[in-house]
């Protein structure tokens, strides 16, 4: 049975970015509560993108910011622990 972390890192691998963060945005262990928060806060940009420009929002920016945590905090260690 693949891990969590496997099943995220593979949908972003595939370019499947929406659910890999929507995935990563459960995670408790290895992310502090504000870098959770930003990757859920990238999934709902891609989500609900008009609702977020109405409130003055800048989605690309947000879900860029959500990319790069997965990216440093999830994809990465776990790649180079060789899991």
């Amino acid at each position: 049975m693949k891990k969590k972390t496997e099943i995220a890192i593979a949908h972003f691998e595939n370019e499947n970015i929406k659910t890999a963060l929507k995935i990563a945005s459960e995670f408790r262990i290895g992310l502090t509560e504000a870098e959770r928060k930003q990757i859920k806060l990238g999934y709902e940009c891609m989500v609900h993108r008009d609702f977020y420009l109405q409130i003055g929002r800048n989605p690309a920016k947000e879900i860029d910011k959500a990319i790069h945590l997965f990216v440093e905090k999830i994809q990465k260690p776990y790649v180079s622990r060789g899991a």
